[in-house]
């Protein structure tokens, strides 16, 4: 399991700690009113995990296209960021806002460095997924032990 830590993401010794748990992934949002969104947010909601080869990371986009969304990979960190534009009819009265507008970048760093020529990124049905392979140093590598 992976928690945030202001290092970035680190492997969690013990899933029972659900109080230290929130503390650690929620104690640096001010709030969650959507007022306080602005182009420096933590939009959008992320999930992270990694497996034995790779990161994975899955954003919530709706509303996004592919041209909107600029993924870049350098060392350990993964930086999403985006722009959506404001669409409002012509003399329309807007009465009430919640859908986020603007620009928004996210930044991601992972406990070991990431393969960028291999990281793959898709945009479904409002969720962007991206698989991040672990570099080639970062994996485990058998020795064969000879008599």
């Amino acid at each position: 399991m992976l928690v945030r830590r202001d290092a970035g993401l680190v492997p969690r010794s013990s899933s029972l700690d659900i109080d230290r748990l929130f503390r650690d992934v929620f104690e640096d949002f001010p709030t969650w009113a959507p007022a306080a969104w602005s182009g420096t947010s933590k939009y959008p909601a992320v999930n992270a995990w990694e497996d034995d080869h790779a990161y994975h990371v899955e954003a919530e986009l709706a509303g996004f296209q592919e041209k909107d969304i600029e993924i870049t990979v350098l060392g350990n960190e993964l930086r999403i960021s985006g722009r959506r534009e404001e669409k409002t009819e012509e003399n329309a009265k807007v009465y009430h806002r919640e859908r986020y507008v603007g620009e928004f970048s996210r930044v991601l760093r992972f406990p070991v460095d990431l393969d960028d020529s291999k990281v793959e990124a898709k945009l479904d049905h409002g969720v962007l997924r991206v698989r991040l392979p672990k570099a080639a140093a970062a994996l485990p590598r058998k020795i064969e032990v000879q008599g």
